[in-house]
């Protein structure tokens, strides 16, 4: 795969062993060199890695039910259940800052197979419940490996996208997680699956089959090294409206996703009915692809403020509901939205910086999003403790008229300091030099 820089180099993609590192070279152009063009080996990439994208996300929506199943019969503390959630998010936030490391070390195929493997164990390790402490513990394992298999799966499928398919191969990802997170509650309902092992087993297989098929991928292995220790805080300092969209769609997708069901339930609805607004959320997913034509015509940074304005629109349009007959629709529409602030921001944070910081920009940003979901958690529960169900909706509302503003104070600033030009303004997407640290 070739990265044009002028006309007299080109940027070569060296792929190396899993132990060995990948770097960027320059390399003369001479006539007989050609242009990018699809092969059977691409295509063989790409479905490769979307299939262990989808293995992972399916083996994850099983075991989140038996999860939410376990807790519910062993635990009746409802903080003691929230903190089980936490503290599964918790472990991506820590271990963000040793991800590149990890990498440069074994690779990011390999991260993918320990990481898938690490889940599959986990996974078998929940469907005992012995103690509290020790359920803790296996689920901040789960959360290590998720974090660590998925943050590399999503690495090495933008890394094998070109410029102009980045935000569809995005979409497509992203489209895939929600497919396999919703197919695995529906499995576990229809074929009545219960908690115990057998089904915890089928879900840790599943997980072990979505790292043994990257390994197809070896000849192939993107070994990102950095030639330079960068501070993750220095990409959320360089990216302050990407990383602060992050923070906010996270935190308002994972409000609406924990608790739609007990909303449903406060306003009158069958515990049928509250269960479908988590599937209207999911299916708002496929919003995903024809958004990810928009990223290629529109100025990404315009998209995110865009939809943040018709999330927040939809959010006070909810709360202010009399009557619940449309509020599937309303869920669809809000999901919908939050993925148009969603998927600009993935395409533009992977698009500001070079390939070769890749995936550190990209641990950087998950530890902003997975905070993001932690504090919407924390926070939307608190509200909803003193405000009722509404809480739900003035929480998500607050996180996206603070980015808003934030958003238009820092265009200012800008322009009082001479740096926003007119260019900058423009609704259609730009060519932009992708800067290192």
């Amino acid at each position: 795969m070739f990265f044009l820089k002028n006309k007299n180099y080109l940027i070569s993609r060296n792929y190396h062993s899993a132990s060995e590192s990948l770097s960027f070279n320059q390399l003369p152009i001479n006539k007989h060199q050609k242009k990018f063009s699809w092969t059977y080996s691409h295509l063989f990439n790409y479905l490769t890695i979307y299939f262990s994208i989808f293995l992972s996300a399916l083996a994850y929506g099983i075991a989140m039910v038996l999860i939410a199943l376990k807790l519910e019969s062993n635990v009746k503390d409802d903080i003691l259940i929230t903190l089980s959630t936490v503290t599964q998010i918790c472990a991506g936030v820590i271990f963000s800052n040793y991800l590149p490391r990890l990498t440069n070390k074994i690779g990011v195929i390999n991260n993918i197979f320990y990481g898938s493997i690490l889940a599959a164990i986990s996974t078998l390790f929940l469907s005992k419940f012995i103690n509290y402490q020790l359920w803790i513990l296996c689920i901040f394992l789960m959360g290590l490996s998720l974090f660590i298999s998925s943050i590399s799966r999503n690495t090495v499928m933008i890394d094998f996208s070109t410029d102009k398919s980045r935000a569809f191969s995005i979409s497509l990802g992203s489209l895939l997680v929600a497919i396999g997170n919703s197919l695995g509650p529906v499995l576990v309902n229809y074929i009545n699956l219960k908690d115990n092992f057998i089904t915890f087993a089928i879900a840790g297989f599943i997980h072990f089959l979505s790292g043994l098929v990257v390994l197809k991928l070896k000849k192939t292995d993107t070994v990102i090294r950095q030639q330079k220790k960068i501070s993750p805080w220095k990409y959320i300092f360089n990216s302050p409206k990407i990383m602060f969209s992050g923070f906010a769609f996270s935190f308002a997708m994972s409000s609406c996703s924990a608790f739609a069901i007990i909303f449903g339930l406060r306003v009158g609805m069958t515990h049928e009915n509250a269960s479908l607004l988590l599937s209207a959320l999911l299916i708002g997913t496929i919003s995903y692809l024809p958004l990810s034509l928009l990223c290629n015509i529109f100025n990404l940074r315009f998209l995110i403020i865009l939809f943040s304005l018709i999330s927040l629109l939809i959010i006070h349009k909810i709360y202010t509901l009399e009557i619940y007959n449309n509020l599937h629709l309303y869920f669809f529409i809000l999901f919908s939205s939050l993925a148009g602030m969603k998927l600009p921001t993935l395409v533009l944070i992977n698009e500001k910086y070079k390939p070769s910081q890749r995936l550190a920009v990209n641990s950087s940003f998950s530890k902003v999003t997975l905070s993001g979901a932690i504090f919407g958690l924390i926070c939307t529960g608190v509200l909803i403790k003193v405000y009722g169900y509404n809480g739900l909706w003035l929480s998500s509302a607050i996180i996206l008229m603070i980015f808003i503003v934030f958003c238009f104070v820092n265009y200012f600033i800008k322009f009082l300091k001479g740096q926003l030009l007119v260019n900058d303004l423009s609704i259609f997407k730009k060519k932009y030099e992708p800067i290192e640290l």
